[in-house]
């Protein structure tokens, strides 16, 4: 995965790396989620195997979206399966985009230079980490 390249080459550079997001919390978040619930457990299964068939094309439009700036279109792409399963989209980018504001604020008002790094759905929509960095009276722009 993405986070493993990361934090080999992160170690390999002797940096500091304290707010990594393993893929072990992500996937308790799964366990909690499905653990005992058949019916949300179900409508994941489903939006899943749905989603396998456009899986391909849809990587394809999120690639060129990303590459053109579009973020409507990635917004309206992604979003697509949170309509699917609504709680598991909370979990997975509403709840944690504002768990990490707060340590994302503080790296901006150090004067050293951070990187932050995170998937694309964390950055698009109202409840995306671009739009609460505007919410604070941040200036946030896309180059």
């Amino acid at each position: 995965m993405v986070e493993d390249k990361l934090l080999y080459a992160v170690v390999g550079a002797d940096k500091e790396c304290p707010g990594v997001a393993r893929r072990v919390a992500t996937g308790g978040i799964f366990h909690h989620y499905l653990a005992g619930r058949t019916l949300p457990q179900r409508q994941f299964l489903r939006a899943t195997l749905k989603g396998l068939d456009t899986e391909r094309s849809d990587m394809a439009g999120l690639v060129s979206a990303w590459q053109n700036g579009d973020t409507g279109e990635l917004e309206r792409l992604m979003h697509k399966d949170a309509q699917e399963s609504p709680e598991l989209f909370r979990q997975l980018t509403t709840e944690r985009n504002r768990r990490w504001l707060p340590k994302i604020t503080a790296l901006l008002e150090d004067s050293h230079d951070h990187l932050v790094i995170v998937g694309a759905m964390h950055l698009i929509g109202d409840d995306g980490i671009v739009q609460l960095l505007r919410r604070q009276g941040r200036v946030v722009e896309q180059q």
